[in-house]
């Protein structure tokens, strides 16, 4: 008796809330837009900052450029005996000051070539912002793509699960077979499996989508834009022609041939003799002092020097044709890109097109008709399993199709070189985008 009581007394005693209460569910993350993913990265990613940093560098060397160097001070003592230490018993002092003057025009060259340079670190950088901001639309498009694969095969699994019951409840009244059970069972645990492998795919594009970030990779990432495939491909001469205008690759293979032209100029106007000048004063114990000058300049254009000049203009001339050429074969590898980018978005859209607007109605009047058909005892389950198993692939292979063909705008984004959804409205021609 004493025993039941005391579990009673146990049971009734009102322990503390806290304990009684369920642990609370961690708070779901934030959505994570596009355009924020994109504003973060160029505010904080460490290679964007690297690159600021070098360029605020290099922006000081035409300032260096265009500064005279330090003049050089000196002083000299003239026939002091050894027999002495004293430095009146000296026979002269001298005081000197010397300024090294570089040729005509060649300070302002030496500076066009520091901002020439200063113009292919910024167009480096760019290359580098772009490269990440095309990562990052890349790797939200592929993490976008497969949770709309994932959502697409759960309910593709939901209604698997309910196809089961129903073939139970079947096979348990006498109507059906005990076959049509298990291939119901297997497909159902074939997207299971199926989503077992998407859970871990999206776990690695969430990692890649924060590498491309440059954020930590257990950044918890919330909802993404629900953005539909874009139904409106330019053409390939109008994205040639954007390409051409803005691909950072080509800004920069520009500016390394316009600092090369700048240090051809400048290598050329070495030929030009630079000056040094000096002045002083020399003190000649018990006598008058007197002041000193010297002008002196160089010969570039000695015999044993002028070959030096030459080499560096030869040098200077194959820099420029080899940053023409780097120029040209980088258009042509960007045109090669945007060509096969823009048939690869193409090919997306229209399987996207055939499974939306020919494969959805088709799959659906396939099985309404064979439920009809086996409720009207015609045919058996077995055909409405299939009916009901080849409607639910094309939903999930519409919701593929339309992962990819987000992939590939992203991947033509990348391969033009900027964000295409402000440069050509979004507006669907008659013929489907296709020249």
């Amino acid at each position: 008796m004493r025993l039941v009581a005391l579990v009673s007394f146990v049971m009734l005693w009102p322990w503390p809330t806290a304990l009684a209460q369920s642990p609370i569910a961690p708070a779901e993350p934030p959505p994570l837009h596009l355009a924020d993913a994109v504003a973060w990265a160029r505010e904080h990613h460490p290679a964007l900052a690297s690159g600021s940093a070098r360029i605020a560098a290099a922006q000081q060397a035409p300032e260096m450029a265009r500064s005279l160097m330090p003049p050089m001070l000196d002083a000299t003592i003239w026939q002091w005996p050894v027999t002495s230490i004293n430095p009146a018993d000296a026979n002269m002092y001298m005081f000197m000051i010397e300024q090294e003057l570089p040729g005509r025009g060649k300070r302002q060259l030496r500076a066009a070539t520091a901002a020439r340079e200063v113009g292919r670190m910024t167009a480096d950088a760019a290359v580098r912002e772009q490269a990440v901001v095309s990562g990052i639309r890349q790797a939200y498009a592929a993490l976008r793509a497969t949770l709309l694969e994932i959502g697409a095969t759960r309910d593709a699994a939901a209604a698997a699960r309910d196809l089961i019951h129903a073939t139970e409840a079947s096979y348990a009244s006498g109507n059906g077979m005990q076959s049509s059970v298990v291939r119901a069972a297997l497909a159902e645990t074939a997207l299971t499996e199926r989503l077992a492998m998407l859970d871990a795919d999206a776990e690695m594009r969430r990692l890649a989508l924060n590498g491309a970030m440059g954020r930590e990779p257990t950044t918890p990432i919330g909802a993404l834009d629900a953005d539909p495939p874009v139904p409106f491909v330019p053409t390939l001469a109008a994205l040639l022609e954007e390409a051409a205008a803005v691909h950072p690759e080509l800004g920069a293979a520009r500016a390394e041939v316009a600092t090369s032209d700048a240090a051809l100029e400048a290598a050329r106007a070495e030929g030009k003799p630079d000056w040094v000048i000096q002045g002083g004063y020399m003190l000649m114990p018990g006598e008058a002092g007197a002041w000193t000058a010297r002008v002196g300049l160089t010969w570039p254009t000695a015999p044993w020097a002028k070959k030096r000049l030459s080499a560096a203009s030869r040098e200077a001339e194959a820099r420029i044709l080899a940053a023409q050429a780097d120029l040209e074969a980088a258009r042509l590898q960007i045109a090669r890109m945007v060509g096969e980018s823009r048939a690869s978005l193409v090919g997306a859209l229209a399987r996207l097109a055939i499974l939306r607007d020919t494969m959805r109605p088709q799959s659906e009047h396939l099985l309404e008709a064979t439920r009809l058909a086996f409720a009207a005892g015609r045919i058996p389950l077995s055909e409405v399993l299939d009916a009901q198993k080849m409607q639910l692939q094309t939903e999930v292979d519409i919701a593929r199709t339309t992962g990819d063909a987000d992939i590939a705008w992203a991947a033509l984004e990348a391969a033009v070189g900027s964000d295409l959804r402000p440069a050509f409205p979004i507006a669907s021609p008659p013929n489907g985008g296709k020249e």
